[in-house]
């Protein structure tokens, strides 16, 4: 019993080392690699909370995302309440990083994505387009800054910053990735004048399959204090396949209620 303990002693100091070992861009790439699927489907809930009155907004919505080469593309389309039904994102990341889609307004509106749409926040809450599209981790300048501890665990903290030109409302993102899980746990960012502007955090986390875990519960505040935006899976598939057609705009209009859908033609 005391070699077999010696042993896992000595294997858990080697993965710990080996973590350590990793580069800011190793560690992200781990991070990519074990989220890859070809498809997901996940129902959710959507919580807006403003501050000090504890007002409540709560939304259901509908997740899905697929991948077709290292290209992906990601769904998010409002189920309730319905007077917001149908409403939708669609983020699109090709290849080289570049990103794009559109906005859907029932019962037949395309609005695509420019820069300023980016910073737009996604269905009233604190989290916006950007946010969702997560370019950070391609931006040029990667690094870590330590290790420490959340939520339980050991992470390594990456810091990402933008290059020259890159259209962003942030000057910095904070990452805290668990090695061992491949999964970041807390994400903090700031924007151009330097000063935190929200946080993101993994309040429950999930095995979702062989070598990937995934956050149940995310949970994002604002610096000031005064909302948060909490999303909060009810149920989800993975490694499944999502048709393309289903990020289109007729795909969309497809899929509304009756009640707004366009009237036909006479």
């Amino acid at each position: 019993m005391r070699r077999l303990g010696l042993l896992l002693a000595l294997l858990a100091l080697g993965l710990g080392t080996a973590a350590q070992e990793l580069t800011a861009e190793q560690l992200i790439a781990r991070v990519e690699a074990a989220q890859r699927t070809s498809g997901i489907r996940t129902r959710a809930k959507l919580t807006k909370t403003a501050r000090p009155a504890k007002t409540e907004e709560v939304m259901q919505v509908v997740i899905k995302g697929r991948r077709e080469g290292e290209a992906t593309e990601m769904l998010y389309q409002l189920l309730w309440p319905k007077e917001v039904a149908g409403r939708a994102l669609v983020v699109g990341t090709s290849a080289d990083g570049t990103v794009g889609g559109f906005l859907f307004e029932p019962p037949d509106k395309k609005i695509p994505l420019t820069p300023r749409l980016m910073a737009q926040p996604v269905f009233g809450t604190d989290v916006t387009v950007e946010d969702l599209a997560e370019a950070y981790w391609r931006w040029p300048l990667q690094k870590l800054s330590g290790e420490e501890r959340a939520l339980g665990r050991v992470c390594r903290v990456v810091e990402s910053r933008p290059g020259p030109g890159t259209a962003t409302s942030y000057s910095l993102v904070r990452s805290w990735i668990a090695p061992d899980i491949a999964l970041p746990l807390v994400v903090e960012k700031f924007g151009k004048d330097g000063k935190l502007a929200k946080r993101f955090l993994a309040a429950k986390v999930i095995k979702q399959g062989p070598g990937s875990w995934g956050a149940a519960i995310m949970v994002v505040d604002t610096a000031d204090g005064r909302s948060r935006t909490t999303l909060e899976g009810t149920k989800s598939d993975r490694d499944i396949e999502i048709p393309a057609e289903q990020f289109t705009l007729e795909g969309l209009k497809r899929n509304l209620p009756a009640s707004q859908a366009s009237p036909p033609l006479r």
